[in-house]
């Protein structure tokens, strides 16, 4: 559902209160959105407001409506060792790609496919060092192996944050430094990607939940709970200074799980977890057009956006324990990927844009761990199977364009 009242004169001074708007429904009639002037209780509150349905959890259609996506022209499988090869040269981090990079790790070590999709070279030997979640920096010139180690043309060294802490983000523009929740008590912390003993209490909420850059790095957003128990999205400086909320969650017994933020500046992607079912929503910045993409039975998580401006999110629906789909939302349409082509049936997860119309998808029979098949599909209908037995993927591009936050009150800020 799309919700418009007009544009603010000074984004973020004052948050958009949204009321009698129109609306558009995506994937079901159902909408968690409601607006500040709701009710007589809410009709002095500031801000767009993200509230549960009026109608129960479990009432609306067991399954997603969704639409499918386009049936496809091709279907290209290639046949690892025979179509791709496994290079033997010294392992070593390449030059940042030119274009979008497809890594994975095969074997106790982290590869990179070549752009024409048929060499696979060794980027790092990892001798036993787990790659439970590979992150790219911003500047494609190091990698996340897990919240607790870091690879560059350096080597491996520590980041100075738990391993269980699953919410490590990088910096933005530059990934110089990286972010999170502290597991123990909600402080947002900031540490130097090259240094983990500089560390700095970033925190602008009681409690942040999950946190994220905007990618022109001079703001952060992040969920959780403020110093007055309101809950919700809420918007600072990287230093944590000139608070502003974005969207306040008024039953707390829901929350918002993850943040992703267009390269374009002007977009922002959230996941509100209602506990059984799940939205997807985008705010438009400066207007704060609140966009209801996707209203989905059970978990909603791995929003994933490229670095290139306005190519639409992907994101994972369903429960691990049993089969997941992916699914993505372009140009106001939100649709199934891989309909129509061997991936339909499978459990998969979005891995990362290597173009506007194209992603890589991480394919299993079932579930959401151990070794996984690596997918292209392009969003017009072809899939092209790349690589099988992957245990861990991550597609390596660099942020060469970015927007800036429109009215930025912290446009003196550094990054």
């Amino acid at each position: 559902m799309t919700k418009r009242c007009g544009r603010l004169s000074s984004f973020l001074v004052a948050v958009l209160a949204i009321t009698a708007c129109s609306s558009r429904t995506t994937l079901t009639a159902t909408t968690s959105i409601t607006t500040a002037d709701s009710s007589p209780t809410n009709s002095a509150r500031p801000v767009a407001t993200d509230a549960s349905p009026a109608s129960a959890p479990g009432t609306g259609p067991e399954t997603t409506s969704t639409t499918a996506a386009p049936e496809p022209t091709a279907t290209t499988p290639l046949t690892p060792g025979s179509d791709l090869s496994f290079t033997d040269a010294p392992c070593a981090i390449s030059p940042i790609p030119d274009v979008a990079s497809i890594t994975f790790v095969v074997n106790d070590r982290l590869w990179e496919l070549s752009s024409n999709g048929s060499t696979a070279t060794c980027i790092a030997a990892l001798d036993g060092a787990p790659a439970t979640n590979l992150r790219w920096s911003p500047s494609a010139t190091a990698v996340l192996l897990g919240s607790n180690l870091v690879l560059d043309g350096q080597g491996r060294r520590d980041t100075g944050f738990l391993a269980t802490n699953s919410e490590l983000r990088w910096s933005y523009p530059t990934g110089k430094a990286l972010i999170a929740p502290a597991v123990k008590d909600g402080a947002l912390l900031w540490r130097s990607a090259a240094d983990a003993g500089s560390r700095l209490d970033i925190s602008f909420l009681a409690d942040t939940k999950v946190a994220e850059y905007h990618p022109a790095g001079k703001n952060i957003f992040a969920a959780g709970v403020d110093a007055n128990g309101m809950a919700g999205l809420f918007v600072a400086s990287n230093r944590g200074e000139n608070v502003r909320p974005v969207a306040l969650v008024e039953d707390q017994a829901t929350s918002i799980t993850e943040i992703a933020a267009d390269a374009s500046g002007s977009l922002l992607y959230f996941v509100h977890n209602h506990g059984s079912f799940a939205h997807v929503h985008q705010v438009q910045l400066p207007d704060l057009a609140l966009t209801d993409l996707a209203q989905v039975d059970g978990s909603v998580d791995h929003l994933t956006v490229s670095t290139k401006a306005q190519s639409g999110v992907a994101f994972r629906v369903g429960d691990c324990a049993a089969t997941t789909r992916t699914v993505a939302s372009r140009f106001g349409e939100t649709f199934e990927v891989g309909v129509g082509t061997p991936l339909a049936g499978l459990s998969t997860t979005p891995v990362g844009w290597i173009e506007a119309d194209r992603l890589v998808v991480a394919a299993r029979t079932a579930g959401c761990d151990g070794p996984a098949d690596l997918w292209i599909v392009s969003l017009d209908g072809d899939a092209t199977l790349i690589v099988s037995g992957v245990e861990n993927a991550a597609v390596r591009a660099a942020v060469t364009a970015f927007g800036e936050l429109p009215n930025d009150l912290n446009t003196d800020a550094e990054y």
